[in-house]
């Protein structure tokens, strides 16, 4: 008899399994660039914020650079 080693946890991460470069104009920061782990858990926090709806792993990331960049030059 075989036994299944597969748990039934979800198949949901806590962060984005790849980290896509984000294209962000000069114009919307400065040198600052936040760090990769600040990203990620801010993208974390907008996909859970949508609950299911529309976006993508690569847009909550995208948003979440341009949102710490903007709170950054407003310091």
């Amino acid at each position: 008899m075989s036994h299944n080693n597969h748990s039934s946890k979800s198949r949901a991460t806590n962060s984005p399994t790849t980290e896509p470069k984000a294209s962000v104009t000069a114009s919307s920061t400065s040198s600052f660039q936040p760090s990769d782990d600040s990203i990620r858990e801010r993208a974390y926090q907008i996909s859970q914020n949508r609950d299911g709806g529309s976006g993508t792993e690569h847009s909550d990331w995208t948003q979440a650079e341009r949102e710490l960049s903007i709170a950054h030059s407003v310091k």
